[in-house]
């Protein structure tokens, strides 16, 4: 208020009017008003100079599952979920590994292999002080004991392949022909392509049945009761 009635006096010498001096005063309390306001709103939302609280244990939680199950929607709202609590969160996705450093890996069952051992080595790296979150068809037992070995934990995704054809998130159920994708063999839909459900998973998920929400809630319960959060 002193500022306020500073500036208007200030205003009056100059000008001579009091209804400009007033005009003027009062535009000044009404932009310093709004930038503050706009700052605070802007500062809410972003994370620096927060203290990130660091996880209780760094973990790589893998996501597996069929086309169309739900593994990235779902990683994606854990992540989001776990930073609200201020956790310390890495993603990993199939889809991003194959535009960086698995650009160079085709569709074969080798080099499909072989991009989720490349990711789970970039995890094993990543999960020293965060929680990892990877979301891979990874569809080979042999892949997934891989990821168990490299210190992952396996979530599996169960969703009945119908449920992931009707849902179709990328539009590829419906380009298949003869079971496959432009050409290549589509992991459930061929019999050179069998997706093996994991043996013992640390957490199972049937999304066909469950909400995000509802799926979200598991993992959480699930890091927290293992000590990860």
């Amino acid at each position: 208020m002193i500022a306020f009635a500073a500036l208007g006096l200030i205003s009056y010498f100059l000008t001579g009017s009091l209804a400009l001096a007033t005009s003027i005063a009062v535009a000044d309390w009404l932009i310093k008003t709004g930038l503050y306001f706009g700052h605070e709103m802007i500062w809410s939302k972003l994370n620096i100079g927060r203290q990130v609280s660091s996880c209780k244990k760094g973990g790589l939680i893998w996501f597996t599952g069929l086309s169309g199950s739900g593994k990235t929607t779902l990683a994606d709202a854990v992540a989001a979920r776990l930073e609200k609590r201020m956790v310390k969160v890495k993603r990993l996705d199939g889809d991003i590994a194959r535009k960086t450093f698995s650009n160079n890996l085709g569709f074969s069952a080798e080099d499909r292999a072989e991009n989720c051992r490349r990711a789970a080595h970039v995890g094993s790296y990543l999960k020293e002080n965060n929680i990892v979150l990877a979301s891979f068809i990874s569809p080979y037992r042999t892949i997934q004991g891989y990821i168990r070995k490299m210190g992952g934990v396996i979530i599996y995704l169960d969703c009945h392949i119908n449920e992931c054809a009707k849902r179709d998130p990328k539009g590829m159920y419906a380009q298949l022909k003869d079971g496959k994708f432009k050409g290549s063999p589509f992991t459930g839909m061929h019999a050179s392509a069998p997706y093996e459900a994991p043996i013992g998973p640390e957490l199972k998920i049937k999304t066909d049945k469950l909400s995000l929400d509802e799926s979200v809630d598991k993992v959480i319960l699930f890091l927290e009761a293992n000590g990860y959060i």
